[in-house]
C-alpha cells in the first residue's frame, strides 16, 4: 500500500509537471488556441489517503530512518578530529535527510486527515532547516550535531510520531 502511495503521488507530480512541458520544435494547431486551452482539463489532484494509511507510510519510513540515522550517529561520534570521515558522514546523513523530507512531504501532500498533514509537514520543514543547519555548519563538529539535534526538529518529530502513534 506504501509503495501504492508513493506511486500514485509521483505519478500525479509527473503528469502535473508533464502538463506544463513543450517542445519549441512543435508547430502550433487549431488545438493551441485560446478556444481550446479553455476546454484542458487540469492535472489530476494528488489522491488523499486516510489516517491510518498515512500513518502506516509514516511508520515505516521512521523505522528505516532511525537505523540508518543510529549508524551515521555512531560514525559521526567515531570521526573525532579525522575531518575526511566525518565529512563522509555529514554527507551521508544529508542524503538520507533529504530523502526522508522528500517522503515526509509526498506523506503530508496525501494526507486526508488534517492534524496528520500538519505534522507531518511539520516535521518536513523542521527536517529541512536542520540540513540546512548541518550544512552551513561547513564541518564544525559542534554546530552539525546541534542542528542534528534541534530540539525542534525533535519536537516535530515526536508530535508527527504521536498522531500516528
Amino acid at each position: 500500500m506504501v509503495r501504492r502511495l508513493i506511486s500514485v503521488a509521483i505519478a500525479g507530480c509527473a503528469l502535473i509537471v508533464a502538463s506544463g512541458c513543450s517542445t519549441a520544435s512543435e508547430t502550433p494547431n487549431a488545438a493551441d488556441s485560446p478556444a481550446a486551452a479553455a476546454q484542458i482539463s487540469p492535472a489530476p489532484a494528488i489522491v488523499l489517503v486516510d489516517k491510518e494509511t498515512t500513518c502506516a507510510a509514516y511508520n515505516k519510513m521512521m523505522e528505516d530512518l532511525a537505523g540508518k540515522v543510529l549508524e551515521i550517529g555512531g560514525r559521526l561520534n567515531q570521526a573525532g578530529n579525522d575531518s575526511a570521515a566525518f565529512a563522509a558522514a555529514v554527507s551521508d546523513m544529508q542524503k538520507n535527510w533529504t530523502a526522508a523530507q522528500t517522503q515526509l512531504e509526498l506523506q503530508a501532500a496525501a494526507a486526508a486527515d488534517p492534524a496528520v498533514k500538519a505534522a507531518i509537514t511539520e516535521f518536513a520543514t523542521e527536517a529541512k532547516k536542520a540540513v540546512a543547519a548541518a550544512t552551513a555548519a561547513g564541518g564544525d563538529v559542534n554546530k552539525t550535531r546541534n542542528a542534528l539535534n534541534s530540539p525542534t526538529l525533535l519536537q516535530a518529530q515526536l508530535k508527527a510520531t504521536e498522531i500516528c502513534g
